[in-house]
């Protein structure tokens, strides 16, 4: 069972060499990867969309999304990586925890995005389309 008081001690968050990988480890690399493969799926549906139907608006936000899990994905696998080899600072649990906070923070940024600008530059994209359609 683990103990939550240990989250409350800087020993835990920044000893040298945290130990040797895991479940925890298991677990960080299955969700690593599986943000790679989120990424992935997105940037490809970017890449296969721009047909007739083409929505630059859309496309911009799944690029913030795409951009937000890429980067997270490959910081977070080297930082696995780093676990795995048991690099003495560069494996430190802070290091992982500071990950966290950056993709929930770059997610807020993207919600952010989304309720406020998204919905806006969609309705004036759509009223542009519109005044295109009667202009033709």
């Amino acid at each position: 069972m683990f103990n939550f008081d240990q989250l409350l001690k800087l020993n835990f968050w920044f000893a040298k060499s945290p130990g040797p990988a895991g479940v925890y480890f298991t677990r960080l690399s299955f969700v690593f990867g599986l943000l790679f493969l989120i990424a992935l799926v997105i940037y490809l549906f970017i890449a296969k969309v721009k047909r007739k139907d083409f929505n630059p608006v859309k496309a911009k936000l799944w690029r913030k999304v795409y951009i937000c899990f890429f980067t997270i994905s490959i910081i977070g696998g080297a930082l696995i990586f780093f676990r795995y080899e048991q690099i003495p600072f560069l494996s430190l649990r802070f290091l992982m925890l500071t990950l966290l906070v950056g993709f929930l923070v770059w997610v807020g940024f993207i919600i952010f995005y989304y309720l406020r600008g998204f919905k806006r530059e969609l309705l004036e994209y759509q009223e542009e389309e519109r005044k295109k359609k009667y202009l033709r």
